[in-house]
């Protein structure tokens, strides 16, 4: 069966009782993936004709999938990237090659498949770990094995073939078998991991750990998603976790009526272009069941509806154009929408037919943000990742059942006059005109009853990690995402995990918790103790209609909500409500969970710092790998995986430190720390020198010319910020001696440009006050922010500085999960150009440096996990 790069899948839940589905579609995303109808029965399609998959791999290498007359900042945006759509049909045509039509690994285009991407030139790096993770599978047997043992027995789960269709890019109707889920853990196995847009670092940096250390365990997990639908850890199903962030679609776009992009992400395009050769929004555009070819005409009616005051262009986000085009599809307004959510969170009576209206506009977006990802995203890969988050939270079994959402609902709170279910239990228990059996109390029915309750919500409730869980600004803390967190599913049967439903709102809960009721009611009257016994049936039938009144009731709400906020840090209380928790979580827990360890993985913490925080942590990550190092533990385990990682937890970031050949330096070293890092970043690391004689010298056109090219690379972070400093430094260099021809580079270029910095920060402040673009924070430490500018204007000019600038000296410390397959983003220190003092910064595979505050990245709190033996 070969497969071509096209993409027809999508994700929802298959639940319809109660209004249940449209509530959830309206207001959040179901995480499990149920078997749906087809939107438009799309369909995958076949190859014809004999072509290679050389042929094809050829055709992606030298043409990517978009042609070379559209700009490359097209995709290169927040929506998609050329990379990352390449390596997508790339796994995709290898899997279909490799992977036989009987499920048989063919080992001679396995071996092909490695040389080809070997000589990749157009995204080499992505190609090569590509090739690095067929050439594991190749070397190892338990691999191959693992890999044909997936569906070797069983045929794929119902909840795992959504994952397997988006993963192959096949239709939602389209038949799978065994053959396809190997493909499709096949395209997991070798395409590479990246956290995208969610703040999910918990997770991923487990799941990249796992990978790269454990590949093994990977194919188990493949096996198990594929024919259970779910992970088992320590007694915990885990379902499929096909969340999406739908932050692809929100990437900001200046557009014309005629869908002619000239910017994006507040970046001006060379060429305009259109929206539909962006295969993100095509990608959403099939998927809601837009015939191709009116697709172009039904943006172009989007944009003008959209356009009110007849601009020549507007400023908007594909999200907003797609649900235009959307609402007109399913003739449905914004406003309807928003009343039929209203109605929905509020239990209110709805038109048959506005609801019926909703409810397809909902399947319909769904369906777009899933796919707007599928081109750029393993589907599979990415479901597993976000499995691996729920377990974070995820508990039904007695070993997590100390989850705070379990224990909301109950107990006793100071903070709020509001009672539990249990308090109310006890105050309704005096109430009813009943005569008990001597045998029996009113408390004692009572206990039984809340006893009851508790298990049914032990049994229905489950908390998964949803991707697309709104929860405020930069919640990813690379500025690239504001999603991401924990959210109940409730599960109207109690037995499966295909059935969930996302509850998203104050009435969903209510109605939750009143079912939940119901059901502990019937079970306890028929439990032998009382199925015979009359009058404690009526007891509990009348105590718990009581209890169910009260689950109704705002009142309960307000008690459920105080009492989980009781349990979050004070700095994330608004972020926690009785349906989710709009943050992320803690990777030792997440790893306890996923590695069935009996405890927290053993860790290392850095204290309370003395230098400061750049140097002290610097220090901390030397300091703590050396003690790994024992009898050289740590070199033999790189030596036997160059991949070797070691897990760090932030205040709130989750990573893996890269053991480069300059941090191993530094392990290795026979020398004090200090001593060695003083032989790495030279005398006055620690407080800065100005070495004027490391610095060019030239002439006044010379420095004139170097401050231009400088310049052009500062930062533009107010309406004149850029403008400002360039007169500001033209003028100061105009003023030097047009004759001399020793003019330093420090004294004319830099100094300049850090005295307009000082002025124009001092007049900002005065000038604008409230109204200021700039923060109070960056304005009261505008040296700082003058030092990052500068230096990142520096490094970006460094290519075009010739012998301007000191030698650079830096040294990679860790992976920090973001990037695309062809570029990782890592930390790193290295020197500023400036004065030569240790900065930490975030360097991409490319060279390209930013500035991080080492203050907000590292705290007491942080921790190495030091026992590898429990996590590789």
């Amino acid at each position: 069966m070969d497969m071509i790069n096209q993409a027809s899948a999508f994700r929802q839940t298959s639940l319809d009782a109660e209004h249940l589905e449209v509530k959830s579609l309206l207001d959040g995303k179901s995480v499990t993936s149920s078997q749906t109808p087809d939107i438009g029965n799309r369909e995958g399609l076949a190859e014809s004709g004999v072509r290679t998959m050389r042929d094809r791999l050829l055709e992606l290498v030298d043409s990517p999938l978009i042609g070379d007359d559209v700009p490359m900042e097209i995709v290169e945006s927040s929506m998609s990237d050329t990379s990352s759509s390449a390596g997508i049909a790339k796994a995709r045509s290898i899997a279909a090659e490799v992977i036989k039509e009987n499920g048989t690994i063919d080992g001679d285009k396995l071996t092909t498949a490695i040389e080809q991407l070997e000589a990749d030139v157009v995204n080499p790096k992505q190609s090569k770990r590509m090739a690095d993770m067929l050439t594991k599978l190749k070397d190892s047997d338990e691999l191959k094995t693992g890999l044909t043992n997936v569906c070797k027995d069983y045929n794929p789960h119902n909840s795992a073939k959504n994952a397997i269709r988006q993963t192959l890019g096949l239709g939602t109707t389209a038949f799978v078998d065994k053959t396809d889920a190997r493909r499709a853990a096949l395209t997991a196995f070798m395409c590479d991991l990246r956290q995208g847009s969610a703040g999910s670092c918990f997770g991923t940096s487990t799941a990249i750990l796992v990978k790269n250390h454990k590949p093994e365990q990977f194919m188990t997990d493949m096996k198990s998603l594929m024919e259970k639908g779910s992970l088992t850890r320590g007694g915990v199903e885990t379902p499929i976790n096909m969340s999406v962030s739908s932050k692809s679609l929100e990437a900001k776009l200046t557009i014309n009526n005629n869908g002619q992009v000239t910017k994006m992400d507040e970046k001006d395009l060379d060429e305009a272009v259109s929206l539909l050769d962006n295969p993100s929004f095509k990608s959403a555009m099939k998927a809601s069941g837009i015939a191709e070819e009116s697709q172009l005409q039904k943006v172009k009616d989007a944009i003008t509806a959209l356009n009110t005051d007849a601009a020549d262009t507007i400023d908007i986000t594909a999200a907003k154009i797609l649900k235009q085009v959307l609402r007109t599809k399913f003739d449905i307004s914004a406003d309807q929408l928003a009343q039929v959510k209203s109605d929905l969170a509020e239990g209110n009576d709805i038109d048959a037919d506005l609801l019926q209206k909703a409810k397809g506009y909902a399947k319909a977006w769904v369906a777009a943000n899933s796919l707007a990802s599928a081109e750029t995203d393993n589907r599979l890969l990415r479901a597993w990742e976000y499995t691996i988050s729920s377990m974070a939270e995820h508990g039904t079994a007695d070993e997590l059942a100390n989850n705070s959402f379990y224990k909301m609902m109950f107990g006793s709170l100071d903070s709020t006059p509001k009672l539990s279910l249990d308090a109310k239990a006890t105050a309704l228990k005096d109430s009813f005109d009943i005569e008990l059996d001597d045998s029996l109390t009113e408390q004692g029915l009572s206990d039984a009853l809340v006893s009851q309750i508790q298990a049914k919500v032990k049994q229905h409730v489950h908390v998964l990690y949803n991707a697309d869980y709104q929860a405020g600004d930069d919640l990813s803390e690379d500025g690239s995402s504001d999603r991401g967190g924990f959210q109940m599913q409730f599960s109207p049967s109690g037995n499966r995990l295909n059935d969930l439903v996302s509850i998203d709102n104050k009435q969903q809960y209510k109605e939750m918790m009143q079912s939940l009721i119901d059901k502990a009611v019937s079970e306890l009257k028929q439990d032998e103790t009382y199925a015979d016994d009359d009058t404690a049936k009526s007891f509990i039938t009348q105590l718990g209609a009581g209890l169910k009144a009260y689950a109704g009731d705002d009142d309960f709400v307000t008690y459920s909500q105080a009492k989980l906020k009781s349990t979050a840090p004070e700095s994330k209380e608004d972020n926690y409500e009785p349906w989710g928790i709009k943050s992320g979580a803690n990777t030792r827990v997440t790893m306890q969970h996923y590695f069935e360890l009996d405890d927290k993985p053993t860790r290392e913490t850095l204290g309370d710092t003395e230098e400061g925080p750049t140097l002290d942590s610097f220090n901390f990550i030397v300091k703590t790998l050396r003690s790994m190092n024992d009898d050289s533990a740590l070199e033999n385990k790189l030596a036997a995986n160059e991949n070797f990682s070691v897990p760090i937890q932030t205040g709130h970031h989750a990573f893996l430190l890269k053991l480069s050949p300059e941090l191993m330096s530094g392990v290795t070293s026979g020398d004090d720390i200090g001593d060695w890092l003083t032989d790495t970043f030279g005398e006055g690391y620690d407080l800065g020198v100005d070495n004027i004689d490391d610095f060019g010298t030239g002439t006044r056109s010379d420095m004139l010319g170097y401050a231009r090219t400088v310049l052009a690379n500062l930062q533009d972070i107010t309406d004149d910020f850029k403008a400002d400093i360039t007169a500001k430094v033209e003028h100061a260099i105009s003023l030097e001696d047009d004759v001399d021809d020793d003019l330093n580079f420090h004294d004319v270029v830099i100094d300049n440009m850090k005295s307009a910095m000082d002025k124009y920060f001092k007049q900002y402040s005065i000038d604008h006050g409230a109204n200021s673009k700039l923060s109070a924070n960056q304005l009261s430490n505008s040296d700082h922010l003058s030092s990052d500018l500068l230096d990142e204007a520096l490094w970006k000019s460094r290519d075009s500085l010739g012998n301007m600038l000191p030698d650079p000296v830096t040294v990679v410390v860790a992976d920090t999960n973001w990037g695309t397959g062809d570029n990782h983003k890592q930390f790193a220190y290295t020197l500023s150009p400036q004065n030569s003092t240790v900065k930490f910064v975030q360097i991409d595979e490319h060279g390209a440096m930013t500035t991080k505050d080492a203050d907000k990245w590292f705290s007491e709190s942080t921790a190495i996990l030091t026992d590898m033996s429990q996590y590789s």
